[in-house]
């Protein structure tokens, strides 16, 4: 993938949830939307903090799959971080989804985005890529 790309969407989350995210993430892409998602736009021999980086800073918004897979996990914690970073005061862009854990949960990993109203796997997946899709064009 060219350096140059834009993103609507990087797709921060932990290896173990890759079968959801794989579907959340072609059902985003039927909805026009442009996706980051690391087995994608990763190359091999080229550095992953690197590639992380340049995605994080190219995409409009981060869809952060919060599950107990994620919780702990180093590279998650750097594309939370990485995705926190430049938010804004009504300039959101985090859009959380929860897969396998409950508001508890959450708010032992992350008070800040236990707050934040979040989509749920558990919806289905095409509920959710549209609740996604809908968060996406209305705050764009």
């Amino acid at each position: 993938m060219p350096e140059l790309d834009e993103f609507d969407v990087y797709v921060a989350h932990a290896s173990a949830d890759k079968p959801i995210v794989r579907e959340l993430a072609a059902a985003l892409k039927q909805r026009g939307l442009t996706i980051w998602l690391d087995e994608i736009n990763m190359i091999v021999g080229r550095s992953l903090r690197t590639r992380m980086d340049s995605g994080l800073s190219k995409a409009a918004f981060g869809v952060v799959v919060l599950s107990p897979a994620f919780f702990g996990r180093h590279w998650t914690q750097q594309e939370l971080d990485g995705l926190s970073s430049p938010e804004e005061p009504g300039k959101e862009r985090i859009l959380p989804v929860w897969h396998d854990v409950g508001f508890d949960d959450v708010r032992s990993f992350s008070p800040t985005l236990a707050g934040r109203m979040a989509a749920r796997t558990i919806d289905g997946v095409d509920h959710l890529a549209d609740q996604l899709d809908e968060a996406i064009r209305t705050c764009a």
